[in-house]
């Protein structure tokens, strides 16, 4: 559900593909934000002559106009009419090669994104053009370790193939399961069994990233890699951390939980 209160920053998304646009609208509900959606560059023209908008989250490859044409006509229009509002124009693009970003900057665009966007990334981008910002839902409070927004997202995906109590059989034996895995951790690192703590990184960050905890998947990664070069030196650090994490996802999960399964 998106949260009660939206911020009053009118937002634009030019993209063609529906289950992006989708996946737009929803984040940026989450966030706190509403917006008008429109399919290619030249829907994306004609709407800023309609109404001002303070944001643009423009795809740069749509078929009729693309995004970096269509930037280019929305800037000749502000140009041409020094009272219309200047958009700020978030580039969104699937593409990720070095000069891809001075590419978008140099067609008039303010920021750059690549697909698959972040919530966060995303909020951050927004917020450069919000000086008063809404504040983040009391349902997912940001944290410093796993996102709930992407625990959400997963589970939800998960949910609905396998239905939602069998996704809380598997979050629970997840909880129950993972203490053992990081205590058989805590002794095994920077000893000489790194078969041993390889594998039980591996299995860690497979089940982690399952329920679209990314972080600790990360870190369980970067425990593997280590591992399996024999690379011993700050593998304590590494499953501190990783306890950490662990540690404040527990009331995520806790509450993803019920939330699946009420009562």
């Amino acid at each position: 559900m998106a949260p009660p209160h939206f911020s009053p920053l009118r937002i634009l998304i030019a993209e063609d593909n529906e289950v992006n646009r989708r996946l737009a609208v929803l984040m940026l509900n989450r966030l706190g934000y509403h917006a008008d959606v429109v399919i290619n560059g030249r829907e994306a023209v004609e709407a800023i002559k309609e109404r001002p908008y303070d944001v643009i989250l423009m795809d740069c490859h749509m078929p009729e106009l693309d995004g970096y044409a269509a930037t280019g006509e929305i800037r000749a229009l502000c140009t041409n009419n020094p009272s219309r509002p200047r958009p700020r124009i978030i580039a969104v693009t699937a593409a990720a090669m070095s000069d891809d970003r001075g590419k978008c900057l140099a067609a008039g665009m303010d920021d750059y994104m690549t697909k698959p966007v972040k919530a966060e990334v995303l909020r951050a981008a927004l917020e450069q053009a919000n000086p008063n910002p809404p504040p983040p839902p009391d349902a997912a409070p940001v944290v410093d370790a796993d996102s709930e927004y992407e625990l959400r997202e997963i589970t939800a995906n998960l949910a609905a193939e396998l239905g939602p109590d069998s996704v809380q059989e598997l979050i629970e034996a997840y909880l129950s399961d993972t203490p053992l895995r990081l205590k058989e951790m805590v002794d095994l690192a920077e000893g000489p069994d790194q078969v041993t703590l390889r594998r039980l990184a591996h299995s860690l960050k497979g089940t982690s990233m399952l329920f679209g905890l990314n972080r600790t998947g990360a870190l369980s990664a970067a425990l593997e890699k280590a591992a399996a070069a024999g690379q011993t030196e700050g593998q304590r650090e590494l499953v501190r951390d990783l306890e950490a994490v662990f540690a404040a996802s527990i009331p995520l999960l806790q509450r993803r939980i019920k939330e699946l399964v009420p009562g």
